[in-house]
């Protein structure tokens, strides 16, 4: 089973089409489904869940009014007669949250809103202090470290071990 669980929810009307063509292509491929995701500060982690479900119908095809080059009828149906696009196994549409924690927010956060309307809630750290939180006490389901930075405190066995009791995952 392949799943991509950090599909990016676009903020633009242009990344929206970038995103429906990524979502089929990673259906081409075979995934079985996606978790598209929302990266929001803990100011916003209780709003109102802005995911929609995209359309996967791959035998309709739109003419997209952003695209450059249109494609002809003969492309369409050579497209369309492939065997691997039209594969008929169940692709899942997953919603996920990320929320960036700040040392400056408070440290009895709450995700109850953000757990009622994603399917998949994430914390991504930015300090020792947010991240012995995350460890230790919070509902989450994935603990996101950043390492395209230098982290700003030590990863540590026992403060990783507390996640992993609990169940959490990591992602890197």
């Amino acid at each position: 089973m392949f799943l991509d669980l950090n599909v990016v929810w676009p903020t633009n009307q242009l990344e929206q089409s970038e995103l429906r063509n990524t979502l089929r292509l990673l259906k081409q491929f075979n995934y079985n489904g996606v978790a598209i995701n929302n990266i929001v500060n803990t100011k916003a982690a209780n709003s109102k869940n802005p995911i929609q479900i995209i359309n996967m119908d791959l035998t309709t095809i739109s003419k997209d009014k952003s695209s450059k080059s249109q494609q002809s009828t003969s492309e369409i149906i050579t497209l369309l007669s492939q065997p691997r696009i039209l594969s008929n196994h169940q692709f899942h549409q997953y919603t996920r949250i990320t929320v960036l924690l700040e040392d400056s927010d408070n440290s009895n956060f709450s995700l109850d809103a953000a757990q009622k309307n994603y399917d998949i809630i994430a914390l991504r750290p930015t300090s020792e202090k947010t991240f012995q939180a995350a460890c230790s006490r919070a509902d989450v389901d994935i603990i996101s470290l950043d390492f395209s930075t230098r982290l700003p405190f030590y990863l540590r066995h026992q403060t990783l071990g507390l996640a992993i009791q609990r169940g959490v995952f990591f992602e890197i």
